[in-house]
């Protein structure tokens, strides 16, 4: 079994590779990149440089430019085999050559031939990278490393390319996947300048220290506060917007005459009236690469995801590394009992050895228990075999739904949101240090969020057109959906999704639509996903029509500039002074990962920075005040006798009457089997004015959505006591003023519950008593 490799810890490695130069511009709901990278040769007489680096998964690499002594050279795009063959028959000749290879979908090769003693090279890469937005947030990730994969199977094959290991039978290509790691001193600068369609209301990083420079409500520009970084974990930016980006359709026409779009809406959908049981299996990552606070995080997150099971739930867990612990052979009942027993077994985990996902997997997709199937997978994904399992989970995706995180420095961002995809779930990406907590529960909103399925989509003026992969299964209430098209002619009137949902047909409409100036960005996105859905094809799809399929990818990828892995970027300089025999062969270090624990690195204390966008200035360390007032939300008209009732074990801190996300969690993680808080054991009414003080302290805070299944818990809790609480003029004083600001947030749906009922009798009650 192969392991991760090991950090060189012979000190700063002198690489040819000098810096990079990463600028970036918002394009809709894309982000166009540009990546500048030095070279210099100050060590063999004549060098072949070779880089593994990554990009965002489905990134759209639309160009490469190279800048050789005073020559300006663009790439082209030509069939991965006879690039090379070109590549390497410049070299032979004695003149240079680069080429740009796609290894993984979020895995690229430069390589750079017959560079001569003292020569500068700089390389220039561009690229456009989808961008959502979600619950009002714009997220950015802009992957700075190619993290080391840990490489399951035995030996197998020739070592073709430069990694650091051998192919295995598990994984073919881990001789391209594992570069060589090492304490490197170069390093990267980022610029970003954002132009929202909404106004921002702040701007921040968990990753980096930023500078922020605000042009006007919606536009502004981002840097490195230290001007630049060492590449040792992903660069992210969060924008928090002052509302929803609007439904609409962008296009544009190229110069071939042809017309693209894009479509970005979130469906507005009436709430479902049930909660279907189901068995929920959660997975988690306790290999070496998690160790320190991505363990610790995600042993938190789980505690918080038991507190949202229901009485007809069952539920089981795994952990895995070299090998997987079961909690339990089979999924049990969700009771108080199982609740405790697994808590303290997730408290108890180690964290050891590699990363087998796989078996755990396996488990997973295992037989069931008749109801629907949603597994949990809590990992930082960084396994070479990633295809296997992906190909595993799409063979069993019936009645499944899986929900990925993932939790990183440098995350595998490819393999999270691939294996969500296929299985008929969602992705979400948290950096250490980021509320890793929210993300879990926004996966439970969408657990039993309303949704529409068999999707249609209709242009009003009956305009054909040729979508760039399948339309999505199921689209769910307020959750951005972004898809490409190629017209037959400029769009006009409207555009109409209908679908099912429960049932019943539904539609809507999309009608505003905007021609965009700049159309690289739509007929690239659309070419790079329709040469997705080819590629995905040739795993499940008729072998017959391999070679077809293969052949249109290709024509894809060089009639709109986009690389796959099929096809590479390649280009030549010829030289008056011809080169004498092969280059010596160079291949560029990567860093260990940050807070890496298993690379017994110092760690780093990274400072979130909350800017406000009227600050003009990069603030660090703490929330700014700005921040904290848009945020904060107000308690009761009777905050005196809810707060009587505060009980010391809640121990939490709020600064503007907003409770603080991490106390707040820690509230969500004690939360019992029947929605109640406190001691199961101890006195009924203390567990009453536990219950109905917590509820306070959600409803208190501006995530109280994200709370809204341990809310109802709760509120459904109190109805069955309804008896001790009447029996207490005290009690119900305290339950009713708590209920009827949950009321206000609008947290509580009365349609289909007795609530409504049950606070009118704890209101009469009040007036009797007076």
């Amino acid at each position: 079994m192969m392991e991760y490799g090991l950090v060189s810890k012979q000190g700063p490695e002198k690489a040819a590779l000098k810096w990079i130069e990463i600028k970036a511009r918002l394009v809709g709901e894309a982000l166009l990149i540009n990546s500048r990278q030095k070279y210099i040769n100050d060590a063999a007489p004549n060098a072949e440089f070779i880089y593994t680096f990554p990009l965002p998964a489905q990134a759209a690499v639309s160009d490469l430019t190279l800048k050789i002594n005073d020559a300006v050279i663009k790439g082209e795009i030509r069939e991965k085999d006879a690039a090379f063959k070109l590549y390497d028959e410049a070299l032979g000749q004695g003149d240079s050559a680069f080429l740009l290879e796609q290894v993984r979908e979020n895995a690229f090769q430069i390589s750079l031939g017959q560079i001569a003693r003292g020569e500068e090279v700089e390389v220039d890469i561009s690229y456009f990278q989808e961008i959502e937005t979600v619950d009002e947030e714009m997220r950015i990730c802009i992957p700075t490393l190619f993290a080391p994969r840990y490489i399951p199977g035995k030996a197998s094959g020739d070592k073709m390319g430069p990694g650091r290991m051998g192919p295995t039978d598990q994984v073919p290509d881990a001789d391209f996947i594992t570069p060589p790691v090492a304490d490197v001193d170069y390093k990267a600068s980022i610029e970003i300048e954002l132009d929202t369609l909404v106004p921002v209301k702040t701007i921040e990083s968990p990753s980096h220290q930023i500078k922020v420079e605000n042009l006007d409500d919606t536009r502004a520009r981002v840097v490195l506060a230290e001007g630049n970084s060492p590449m040792d974990r992903d660069f992210i930016l969060k924008a928090r917007l002052s509302g929803e980006a609007p439904n609409r359709l962008l296009w544009g026409k190229n110069e071939q005459g042809e017309y693209f779009a894009g479509l970005s809406f979130s469906a507005e959908l009436p709430p479902t009236s049930f909660r279907n049981a189901c068995e929920y299996i959660f997975l988690l990552d306790i290999s070496g690469s998690m160790a320190g606070e991505k363990s610790i995080q995600a042993a938190q997150a789980i505690q918080i995801c038991l507190r949202n099971l229901g009485p007809e739930d069952v539920f089981n867990l795994a952990a895995f590394e070299s090998e997987t612990s079961l909690f339990s052979p089979q999924s049990l009942p969700y009771n108080q009992q199982n609740l405790e027993r697994a808590s303290a077994w997730v408290e108890s985990l180690p964290v050891m050895g590699g990363t087998e996902i796989l078996p755990a997997v396996q488990f997973a997709m295992g037989k069931g228990s008749g109801r629907e199937k949603i597994v949990l997978l809590f990992t930082d994904g960084q396994v070479g075999n990633e295809k296997e399992i992906i190909d595993l989970v799409n063979k069993n995706r019936d009645g499944l739904r899986l929900y990925s995180i993932g939790i990183d420095t440098a995350v595998n961002s490819n393999f999270i949101n691939a294996i969500a995809a296929v299985g008929n779930g969602y992705a979400e990406f948290v950096y250490p240090g980021e509320d890793l907590e929210e993300k879990i529960l926004r996966h439970f909103s969408r657990i039993h969020a309303s949704f529409i399925e068999e999707i249609k989509f209709e242009f009003s003026d009956n305009n054909p057109f040729e979508p760039a992969g399948r339309f999505p299964d199921r689209i769910y209430d307020m959750e951005p959906c972004l898809l490409w098209f190629k017209l037959s002619a400029p769009p006009q009137g409207r555009v109409g999704v209908s679908g099912n949902h429960g049932g019943r047909k539904m539609s809507f409409a999309i009608e505003e639509i905007q021609e965009l100036g700049d159309t690289g960005v739509l007929e690239k996105l659309w070419a790079k996903q329709k040469i997705a859905g080819l590629n995905a094809y040739l795993s499940w799809g008729n072998p017959r029509r391999s070679s077809g399929i293969k052949a249109d990818i290709i024509k894809l990828s060089e009639r709109y500039r986009v690389i796959c892995d099929l096809t590479s970027f390649v280009a030549t300089y010829q030289r008056i002074n011809k080169m004498t025999g092969l280059p010596e062969t160079v291949v560029i270090p990567v860093n260990a990962p940050h807070g890496w624990a298993m690379f017994a690195r110092e760690a780093e204390a990274v400072s979130v920075s909350y800017i406000p966008i009227d600050a003009g200035a990069a603030t660090t360390g703490a929330i700014s005040p700005a921040f904290l007032r848009q945020a904060s939300m107000p308690f009761p008209a009777n905050p005196g006798l809810l707060n009587s009732y505060a009980d010391s074990s809640f121990d939490d801190f709020s600064i503007s009457g907003m409770l603080l996300p991490d106390r707040l969690n820690r509230i969500a993680a004690r939360q019992n089997s029947d929605g109640s808080f406190g001691n199961i054991e101890g006195d009924a009414s203390a567990r009453i004015k536990e219950t109905a003080q917590a509820i306070v302290r959600f409803a208190g805070s501006r995530k109280i959505s994200l709370y809204r299944t341990q809310l109802q818990k709760a509120i459904d809790y109190l109805v069955a006591v309804e008896a001790l609480i009447l029996a207490d003029h005290a009690l119900t004083e305290l339950v009713y003023e708590a209920l009827e600001l949950a009321r206000e947030r609008k947290i509580i749906r009365l349609s289909g519950h007795d609530w409504l009922n049950f606070l009118s009798r704890l209101k009469q009650r009040m007036e009797n008593l007076d």
